[in-house]
């Protein structure tokens, strides 16, 4: 099962670097690792109306509770 769920607001961490860290974005799509290896799951974020990107488990925290306007 994944960790987040689409319109989960996230933060893009620094475990892999990224454009995006440091940014929030809601999660858009989930695409679960074939193999159930939740790790390895991967989430499409999108920051604004326009601007999306593919993200590991791994490189999201979970903003709670969402921050608006960042």
């Amino acid at each position: 099962m994944p960790r987040f769920k689409i319109d989960d607001v996230v933060e893009i961490n620094s475990v892999i670097h990224s454009k995006h860290t440091g940014r929030q974005g809601r999660i858009k799509t989930v695409i679960p690792n074939a193999r159930g290896k939740q790790t390895l799951d991967r989430y499409v974020v999108l920051f604004n109306e326009s601007e999306e990107d593919k993200f590991w488990d791994i490189q999201l925290v979970l903003v709670f509770p969402p921050v608006t306007g960042k």
